[in-house]
């Protein structure tokens, strides 16, 4: 599309609807585009940079965007459902700071659930 156009198709588009598409890493410089095209992130700070749009991606994929390495679970002792409060706290306050909001009432829920199960009140 020439810049004429994609100038015209701009100004069909109400402001409030438009977005920002020129949004780069400032490390390595890819685009969300790229890291789609690839399937991977560029570097770390495209985490970052692109976690709006990456962390609904991460947790379809994965069932959830908290990273717990590549440890054998199996013969890990099962974490106390307190400090899985601890953990679902945190990742509460992150969901709120970044304003994922449905990840957040979820979270919630799932907090709530636990405090309740277990006898656990904050």
């Amino acid at each position: 599309m020439t810049p004429h156009r994609q100038e015209e198709a701009k100004k069909r588009v109400p402001a409030h609807v438009r977005v920002v598409v020129d949004v780069h890493c400032p490390v390595c410089g890819a685009s969300f585009d790229d890291i789609v095209r690839s399937g991977r992130a560029g570097c770390a700070e495209c985490y970052h940079t692109f976690s709006d749009r990456l962390k609904p991606v991460i947790e379809r994929i994965h069932g959830e965007a908290v990273h717990r390495g590549k440890v054998p679970g199996a013969n890990l002792p099962q974490p106390r459902q307190s400090s899985q409060l601890v953990v679902k706290r945190r990742a509460l306050r992150e969901a709120i700071d970044t304003q994922n909001f449905e990840y957040a009432a979820a979270l919630r829920d799932q907090i709530k659930a636990l405090e309740e199960g277990g006898g656990h009140h904050a």
